[in-house]
């Protein structure tokens, strides 16, 4: 059990980078601020960076504050991973953006509700990871814009010779942005495992 245990947990690692790394890298790459290789190089490097950089917290909540310990046997987590895995691919396939936290966290609760019933969910912890889930998408949105607008007003008598900067910032937020995928999305297996 404990090796399909592992394999599945790899196996759902590596589809939730397949998911999101695409979205670090292209940017650098369709803007030439790195070539392809560099791009991939670069961000995987980040990637492996984070949890190193940035603690292991995400491993934490999903191992300890989603589901009440000891409620999830052996078949509950793989039936979880499963269920994580399978969704994480549907919507992959379909082009449709999902997020492979919330489906390994309600993948989670589910099996604990179906194996242990109601009192192994612990409420609280569910409630932050719902409550990033509404959050995130308006907040993105909202930064995402005014951080353009800024740059377009900063830049609005800017010579060409601003687009090298822009690379070199291009690179610096790639590199931000895999380290914090990296401490967001690897801990995650490490929590399952847990």
């Amino acid at each position: 059990m404990t090796a399909l245990l592992v394999a599945l947990s790899l196996a759902y690692a590596f589809i939730n980078g397949l998911n999101d790394s695409p979205s670090i890298v292209a940017p650098a790459v369709s803007t030439h601020a790195l070539r392809p290789r560099q791009a991939l190089l670069l961000a995987a490097a980040a990637q492996a960076a984070g949890p190193l950089v940035l603690g292991t917290a995400v491993a934490t909540t999903v191992a300890t504050r989603v589901v009440r310990a000891g409620s999830l046997s052996g078949g509950s987590i793989v039936a979880a991973l499963l269920a994580a895995l399978l969704w994480a691919m549907l919507t992959s396939l379909l082009g449709v953006p999902s997020s492979s936290s919330h489906a390994l966290i309600g993948g989670l609760a589910g099996a604990a509700l179906a194996t242990a019933g109601p009192d192994s969910l612990l409420l609280p912890g569910l409630a932050r990871v719902f409550a990033a889930l509404l959050v995130s998408p308006p907040l993105g949105l909202l930064v995402g814009y005014l951080v353009v607008r800024i740059t377009l007003f900063l830049a609005r008598s800017a010579r060409p010779a601003l687009n090298s900067r822009l690379q070199a910032w291009q690179r610096l937020t790639m590199i931000a942005l895999g380290v914090s995928h990296g401490a967001s999305d690897a801990p995650k297996a490490m929590g399952v495992l847990t």
